[in-house]
């Protein structure tokens, strides 16, 4: 089993969308874990309004994810308020995940990069560092990796905590699946020269695999692994 532990929809695709659905072409069981309704941060002048785009947004995580070949079933939502994961009693947080993550058992976790200029997405990473924490008596994931979110990983300006990849990922025969799981988004695919456009997506990904001789590829940071 592996799992996406996301603080948006959207950012799953954007951050590994490709290496889901290659480990998902491989036979893989592969599981996403929502952190935050990811719209309820924008003002609306009415709930229906507000309750109406969550609903939309949760359908289009659904078909994302289908696309790359999560099955429903292992598609969860903790929807907690988007751009407010600060507020959240970090031991409730950890908690939640901890139980998810007790429930799948997974032996490869994804999520945030804790240098992101995203609060949620730090506050993820911190909350998935400890919900993965290696102890004797209790289940623990034997590897962890951070990806990268268009838009975000790479506005951390100055910060010490920089995105600085180790482990790289082709996804030359997948980038098209990524892409056309990001398109059904219907909120969050923007027109190019925005980096979450097909374009801009298309050139992360063929910049990622020069870095490695490679067309396409996703890069992450490896936080941990430990072989038995």
């Amino acid at each position: 089993m592996i799992l996406v532990i996301a603080a948006h929809p959207d950012d799953e695709i954007l951050g590994c969308g490709g290496t889901m659905a290659k480990l998902s072409s491989q036979g893989h069981q592969v599981a996403t874990l929502f952190l935050t309704s990811g719209i309820t941060s924008r003002k609306y002048k009415s709930s229906k309004k507000k309750v109406n785009d969550v609903k939309k947004l949760h359908e289009d995580a659904l078909k994302a994810n289908s696309i790359i070949g999560v099955k429903k079933k292992n598609i969860f939502f903790l929807n907690y308020t988007d751009q407010k994961l600060d507020t959240v009693q970090f031991y409730e947080l950890v908690s939640k995940i901890k139980k998810i993550i007790n429930k799948l058992k997974p032996e490869k976790v994804f999520t945030h990069h804790p240098g992101d200029y995203n609060k949620d997405h730090r506050i993820c990473y911190e909350a998935v560092l400890h919900s993965t924490r290696v102890s004797y008596d209790e289940f623990f994931p034997k590897e962890l990796f951070c990806f990268e979110v268009a838009s975000s990983t790479e506005r951390s300006f100055g910060t010490i905590n920089t995105f600085v990849p180790n482990f790289y990922v082709d996804i030359e025969d997948q980038i098209e699946k990524k892409i056309l799981a990001l398109e059904t988004y219907r909120t969050e695919i923007k027109p190019p020269p925005h980096p979450r456009s097909r374009e801009g997506i298309k050139a992360q990904s063929n910049w990622r695999g020069f870095e490695v001789s490679l067309k396409y590829a996703e890069a992450f940071f490896l936080v941990r692994k430990i072989e038995l």
